[in-house]
């Protein structure tokens, strides 16, 4: 099934449902710290940061690219701070209200998994969710039902590392193996290759629910031990990229879960680039990569296209090793879905002109003679 629009009202109640959320989740710690809502604009986009002093002195909390809903949460954020508990049960009929218009529906010990992380400050540690569940919940922030089949898993695919700061303060720090042994499910660590380094996945014996943990990649290849979460994560290329700018999401399971996701441009890219790089065995994995990038191309097409453009442009300027992973994963999204690309080329001219190598020398030698 391709992506298609939401209707008014789901957009409407999944705006609520995050507003709520994000409100009953940072307004506590609004109300009791010496706080202050701070903006910065970069390459023209304005963002917020919630800025607090503690033990350290001043620190600034990352909130997100400025839009309608995140400065009508900013102007209400003290009031609604007051009336947590009361907001619970109104949270609870906004989540079964989206999953009954459509909104998938995942395991549900699947959920649990995402709760109970969640609830002991995994996502308020600056924990970013990646992989099919932030496909998914993409399509929520850009008002779109993205993909179908596509979008089930029974994998959590948590990321560490991002250049900026996701941790709200005073939060306790996660233990991840004492989180997850205590949802009672059989979670059980999964052996490296190599015996002497640390755990960076855990999953239930006999069932394909999964957890794991990644990092961006520096010098260090191997596994890298992340002490707020008691756990290793597995650094991986391209990872830097990818949650470099995190957005918030909520997804609409019991009372609502807050969560960062990467930004929906910069997962599309990235798709089209990991595309590229799978080896044969994988490629299936690589055909959905790149399914999944032309649902949320379609959607950012009608929304947000100056946000492909962006993310385009800060991948290509990255080196030829990216350029190479671009320019492969874009042609297998041409060959795949040719009605979409010819859009994007017409909408985003550097996108289509990438692959026309005639015409792209042919322009470098006018600006040369220019």
């Amino acid at each position: 099934m391709a992506s298609s629009g939401l209707d008014l009202q789901t957009q409407t109640l999944y705006a609520e449902l995050l507003e709520r959320v994000m409100a009953d989740t940072i307004g506590p710690f609004v109300s009791k710290l010496e706080t202050a809502f701070v903006p910065k604009t970069v390459r023209g986009h304005k963002y917020w940061y919630l800025q607090y002093r503690d033990s350290e002195g001043m620190r600034q909390m990352y909130l997100g690219r400025e839009t309608v809903a995140l400065l009508a949460l900013i102007g209400g954020l003290r009031e609604q701070a007051k009336a947590v508990a009361g907001s619970l049960d109104k949270r609870r009929k906004l989540s079964a209200a989206l999953q009954s218009m459509g909104f998938p529906v995942w395991p549900g010990t699947l959920m649990q998994v995402c709760e109970r992380l969640a609830f002991h400050g995994m996502f308020a540690n600056g924990a970013i969710l990646v992989g099919t569940l932030a496909y998914s919940l993409a399509g929520g922030v850009l008002g779109f039902r993205l993909g179908g089949s596509s979008t089930m898993t029974n994998d959590v695919d948590l990321s560490f590392g991002s250049g900026v700061q996701l941790a709200l303060p005073d939060t306790p720090e996660t233990d991840v193996p004492g989180v997850l042994d205590g949802l009672k499910m059989g979670f059980l660590p999964v052996p490296q290759l190599d015996p002497n380094e640390p755990f960076t996945s855990f999953k239930v014996r006999d069932s394909d629910l999964r957890v794991d943990f990644l990092t961006i990649l520096r010098r260090k290849a191997g596994p890298v031990y992340m002490p707020r979460f008691k756990t290793a994560a597995l650094p991986l290329p391209f990872m830097d990229y990818l949650i470099q700018e995190p957005v918030k999401a909520v997804v609409p399971f019991n009372t609502g879960i807050l969560v960062n996701i990467p930004n929906p441009a910069h997962l599309a890219v990235h798709k089209i680039i990991v595309s590229s790089e799978r080896p044969v065995r994988e490629q299936a994995k690589s055909r959905k990569d790149i399914d999944q990038a032309g649902d949320l191309f379609t959607a950012l097409l009608g929304t947000r296209p100056r946000d492909i453009e962006e993310a385009f442009h800060d991948a290509w300027g990255r080196g030829p090793k990216w350029r190479a992973a671009l320019k492969q994963g874009f042609r297998q999204l041409a060959i795949r879905q040719a009605a979409l690309f010819k859009d994007m080329a017409v909408s985003i001219p550097d996108i289509g002109r990438m692959l026309d190598t005639k015409r792209t020398s042919t322009a470098n030698r006018g600006r040369k003679k220019s």
